[in-house]
């Protein structure tokens, strides 16, 4: 099982405090609190920087311009747990930098009953800390791991 996603990269500075857009994985997805990057799987014949927008747009509705460049990360776990049985995966990710207007809005989940629960900006020194929980993209994508 192969899944190619594309997710951004998204940070902040406001009122001195550096913060990262993240997104809350729902109920569907995981038992416990666990944030990652909006973002989420390419649809066949869809580019990546496109899949990226459409996806920040429906975990934060927030618009994104995001950059020429990804990083790729890869993900091998041959004996991941999947509904009802283990699965050989491999996640290849591709974690674009990301900008939204100084003026956007809060962020606020348009997909209803997909994958992500909310959106929301968070301390960047509480994902860096371990205090907010996220998944393996979120900490390589800021050299964590």
């Amino acid at each position: 099982m192969q899944r190619l996603a594309a997710y951004a990269l998204i940070t902040r500075t406001r009122a001195g405090v550096e913060e990262i857009l993240l997104s809350r994985l729902s109920d569907k997805v995981t038992s416990g609190v666990l944030w990652a990057l909006p973002g989420g799987g390419v649809e066949h014949g869809e580019h990546p920087r496109d899949a990226v927008v459409r996806e920040v747009h429906e975990e934060t509705g927030l618009d994104v311009e995001v950059g020429e460049q990804a990083r790729v990360f890869s993900l091998h776990e041959p004996r991941a747990w999947r509904p009802g049985r283990r699965v050989d995966s491999h996640a290849v990710r591709l974690v674009f930098d990301g900008v939204v207007p100084a003026d956007a809005p809060e962020p606020q989940t348009i997909e209803v009953g997909g994958s992500t629960a909310e959106a929301a900006w968070v301390a960047l020194e509480d994902v860096r800390s371990g205090k907010v929980p996220t998944v393996s993209v979120v900490r390589e994508a800021l050299g964590l791991r």
